[in-house]
């Protein structure tokens, strides 16, 4: 009976854990970048997708001004960097972000202002600063072996190509 009541405790403990982890933990993938240019500007989107919720949300940097990253629903959630924008973003429920985007509520007081990056910066300790770099360098990885098996179906369907076209070739030739 002792062993059955440690069992559910330690079960217990790590759940309470697991949902105490930090909001990056929320945070399941961010896309690759989209870019869009027009006169004078330069824009990135992705679009981030949280555990829980299953529509993604939209993130933008203004490249051309060296802006922030924010998202398009809720333009007052912004941050210098992608995987701290994304974690606020994905801090939000479903209907606490709906409410803010419909206006019936604001957005919460640990959204950074877009040009408050040094307030922002100050109020990072240092290890969160060196686990956003981790969770950048990871998503990084993830992106590259991304962009790798989409180069290697491109070259797998080029061949393919090249290979109807020299068979259609053959058969047009006179005498073949």
């Amino acid at each position: 009976m002792k062993k059955i009541t440690n069992l559910s405790l330690f079960s217990t403990v790590l759940l309470l854990a697991l949902y105490a982890q930090s909001a990056d933990a929320w945070v399941q993938k961010i896309s690759l970048e989209r870019v869009f240019v027009g006169e004078n500007i330069r824009v990135h989107e992705v679009a981030v997708r949280c555990r829980i919720q299953k529509k993604q949300r939209v993130m933008r940097k203004q490249v051309s001004s060296n802006g922030p990253w924010c998202s398009t629903d809720i333009p007052s959630l912004c941050s210098n960097s992608k995987i701290s924008a994304a974690r606020q973003l994905c801090k939000l429920n479903a209907s606490e972000f709906d409410a803010i985007v419909s206006g019936k509520a604001e957005a919460p007081s640990l959204v950074a202002k877009k040009n408050d990056s040094k307030v922002e910066a100050a109020s990072e300790p240092k290890a969160d600063s060196r686990k956003d770099l981790l969770a950048e360098q990871m998503l990084i990885e993830e992106q590259r072996i991304e962009i790798a098996q989409k180069r290697i179906e491109l070259t797998r369907r080029e061949v393919g190509l090249k290979k109807k076209l020299s068979e259609m070739a053959v058969a047009s030739t006179p005498g073949a």
